[in-house]
């Protein structure tokens, strides 16, 4: 081999571990976010794991509490708009159009609606965001 060539590959090399040590730190970067997540949640059961130990709360009662709180926590349902405090910083069009996408399916099954959002959209995502 002569020197451009392994100069060449030496780049390569380089540029492959760059960019694999930027993709495993990106997973490592999500994986703690996750773990932090989770934290918080963990930190709320054993707060109230300690409430009911605290105040004597029979374990029947506690045992109920804590089923419906499993409950809860399984069965969320659809995130909604007020819970993602990052959407309030959208800009007034981006949440109009934003919020036109979320409820438009629904209107969109009545005649009226679907026949007023062919002939004037602009109208119906001020509906929409209203």
């Amino acid at each position: 081999q002569n020197l451009p060539e392994r100069m060449f590959a030496v780049a390569v090399l380089l540029f492959a571990m760059v960019s694999f040590s930027s993709f495993v730190s990106s997973i490592t970067n999500l994986m703690t976010h996750l773990r932090n997540l989770r934290s918080v949640e963990t930190k709320q059961i054993i707060l109230m794991e300690r409430f009911l130990h605290e105040n004597g709360i029979s374990s029947n009662l506690g045992l109920r509490i804590r089923r419906f709180l499993e409950h809860l926590m399984t069965k969320r349902g659809k995130i909604k708009e007020s819970e993602v405090e990052l959407l309030e910083k959208l800009s007034t069009p981006l949440q109009m159009e934003l919020r036109y996408e979320v409820h438009s399916p629904a209107l969109m099954k009545h005649p009226f609606f679907l026949c007023y959002a062919q002939s004037n959209q602009a109208v119906m995502q001020r509906v929409c965001s209203e």
